[in-house]
């Protein structure tokens, strides 16, 4: 990496775009306050950012069906490019607001750490492998130099960024098709059955559990991705046109090279390859994560829906039930003829259903313990969703209402708090804090699931309106729940 001249601020960018040296045991969160702090400010962004999403999606299924040579509209590429777009608009949206922020605040030029990067170490196979790309420090480093080049140093933006022969290229084996048998029994349970369940686990303990539990028959999806390079020719013809020339410019510099290749150049290879029946026709499909990480989920959907008139019904993800701008909810809401959402409905085409994986936390504790459980929600992946209610993205202050609602408890309520993770969410040095300013505390890494602990404990704190509320709720176990009054 290169370094421009010395500026205090200089490390703010690593903090706020990539949260890498962030380090809050040395007793602070930094001088800078993410824009979102200001929740009318972050409500107005989340409305801006939908808007638009609408625009660009318009743009890039012209895009797409101009490349294949298709003639969908979007009720058949809202299925594949809806997801993607979620996270990388988001993203987005909120490098923006900071850089602009910290450009306010800046009244001489910005320095920054300019991202060099070697393109062909990059995987976008898939949209799971496109998250993970986003989530990288490089990529969201040469992302905000974009914003930064569109502000200070637009016409050597090529000479400085990025060259040609960068371009991202991948080759790899061709995976496996789909099992013979997984077909032969996705085709027999067509001819007896009407509602079925969208998963890729193939465990006979799942299998049976869908079936007897939740009165619902699996129907299997699975992964076919032909490993080739990206086209270099047939990305430059994305083209995208807006009223908004800083993201009209980024998204012009970017989306080429982060497109999912599912959505590019394996297109055609998926689409022949994947499951079409003549039975389909009638049949009701449910969701409860599936059509999001998975490209052939993705346009198995689209592909049925657009041919044989099938109903797609999406279980809620997570607990952001009544988040009226949760863009999570409001996509899920869009891509489904009922949306099967925890509680009472609050739009016209939901439905209450509790989903698999909450009903089996169902009247579980019994206990008699003094313990007491904190989840916290701390994801896994740096692209988050800008609606979430940890403070925009800001965990800093999230983080800092939990110290001072943990000062309010006396030692000996605090002696009997289990600090739980999430699996795979631990960042920086949260755990190195809580210990330090609170060694009575136990802390959970999340390394055995949520049910084992909400079977001991005898209350439960919830700090966010994630799965753990609803696991909370239904277990039976008395719930305290923090709620941000402004998004509901």
């Amino acid at each position: 990496m290169k370094q421009a001249n010395n500026n205090k601020n200089i490390n703010l960018f690593e903090n706020y775009f990539c949260r890498s040296h962030l380090k809050i045991s040395k007793g602070k969160f930094g001088d800078f306050k993410h824009p979102w702090l200001n929740s009318s400010k972050r409500l107005n962004d989340i409305k801006n950012s939908l808007k638009l999403k609408k625009i660009v999606r318009a743009q890039l299924i012209k895009n797409l069906n101009e490349i294949h040579a298709e003639k969908y509209k979007e009720d058949y590429w809202k299925f594949v490019i809806n997801p993607f777009l979620e996270k990388i608009i988001t993203t987005l949206y909120e490098i923006d607001c900071i850089f602009d922020k910290l450009k306010k605040e800046n009244k001489k030029k910005l320095n920054f750490i300019y991202a060099k990067l070697n393109f062909k170490n990059i995987n976008v196979d898939n949209y799971d492998e496109f998250t993970k790309t986003l989530d990288t420090i490089e990529i969201k480093s040469w992302i905000t130099s974009m914003f930064y080049s569109y502000h200070f140093k637009k016409k050597n933006f090529k000479k400085n960024y990025y060259k040609k022969d960068t371009f991202l290229r991948n080759k790899r084996k061709i995976l496996m098709p789909e099992n013979f048998l997984t077909r032969i029994y996705n085709n027999i349970i067509l001819l007896f059955f009407r509602n079925f369940y969208l998963t890729e686990n193939k465990s006979l303990k799942y299998f049976f559990i869908i079936i007897l539990k939740y009165k619902l028959i699996p129907f299997f999806i699975t992964e076919k991705i032909n490993r080739v390079d990206l086209n270099e020719k047939t990305r430059s013809k994305f083209k995208f046109n807006l009223k908004n020339k800083k993201f009209q410019f980024v998204l012009n510099n970017i989306l080429p090279k982060l497109i999912p290749k599912s959505y590019v150049e394996n297109y055609k290879f998926i689409k022949k390859n994947n499951f079409n029946n003549f039975f389909l026709k009638r049949k009701t499909f449910f969701d409860d994560g599936v059509l999001v990480n998975s490209d052939c989920a993705k346009l198995f959907i689209a592909n049925a829906r657009s041919n044989n008139f099938i109903k797609f019904n999406m279980m809620q993800h997570g607990g952001a039930y009544q988040n009226k701008l949760h863009s999570y909810v409001i996509m899920e809401k869009n891509l489904s003829d009922k949306h099967l959402v925890w509680g009472t409905p609050i739009y016209s085409n939901q439905m209450q259903f509790l989903s698999p994986h909450i009903k089996n936390m169902l009247n579980i504790n019994n206990s008699n313990s003094e313990k007491i459980i904190m989840p916290i929600s701390l994801p896994s992946l740096f692209s988050k969703n800008m609606s979430t209610s940890i403070s925009g993205k800001c965990y800093e202050n999230y983080f800092l209402d939990l110290i001072i609602f943990l000062k309010t408890l006396n030692f000996e309520i605090r002696k009997n708090i289990i600090f739980r993770f999430p699996p795979g969410g631990k960042f920086l040095d949260y755990d190195l804090y809580i210990k330090k300013k609170f060694p009575e505390i136990k802390i959970d890494y999340g390394n055995k699931p949520l049910k084992n602990l909400l079977i001991k404990c005898k209350i439960s704190i919830c700090t966010v309106d994630s799965t753990t509320v609803l696991s909370s709720i239904v277990s039976g176990i008395p719930t305290i729940f923090f709620l941000e009054k402004k998004l509901f």
